[in-house]
């Protein structure tokens, strides 16, 4: 038996546009009140102020279940209290080169090792249960490892970062 009526929610999605948009639909889903029942809808993504942030780890009461909605952030950095349910989106927003040399942001499937970080966010706490939004074919060809971001992103930009705060990049 997992509980499958108790125990916070933990959705990922693959950025902050998304994450703001599923926040949205079950704000939308949720407008009538469940009797007896408080929900509360909290968005997780690296821009978020610290009060927002609070927000994830705020005890909350019997009668109340939170749901999460997050990117990558949340696949190693925290632990939330109670989790009983991952909602895992298979997907995520990774920082690359452009044709043009630029920075830009695109959705890839994630790893192995991403879906099992993903996968422990659930039962740390108490048991749970993470539901995949893939088929199992689709799983067996995931990547084992996120490509280390050094092959994705020219080291350039983090040279020129440190030299333009006056540090030397050695």
């Amino acid at each position: 038996n997992t509980g499958i009526d108790t125990g916070h929610i933990l959705v990922f999605a693959a950025g902050s546009a998304e994450v703001e948009s599923i926040a949205s639909s079950l704000e939308a889903l949720l407008k009538t009140p469940i009797p007896g029942k408080k929900v509360n809808i909290i968005p997780a993504f690296g821009a978020l102020k610290q009060d927002d942030i609070a927000m994830i780890y705020k005890q909350t009461a019997p009668d109340e279940r939170k749901i999460v909605i997050a990117t990558n952030i949340a696949e190693m950095s925290i632990t939330i209290e109670n989790v009983g349910h991952v909602v895992d989106t298979m997907v995520e927003k990774r920082a690359e080169t452009s044709q043009s040399g630029g920075f830009r942001l695109t959705t890839h499937y994630i790893s192995k090792d991403s879906a099992k970080q993903r996968a422990g966010r659930t039962g740390r706490t108490r048991p749970g249960v993470c539901y995949r939004m893939c088929t199992q074919e689709r799983y067996e060809k995931l990547e084992e490892h996120r490509p280390p971001e050094i092959e994705r992103v020219p080291i350039y930009e983090m040279v020129m970062e440190l030299l333009d705060v006056g540090l030397s990049p050695e």
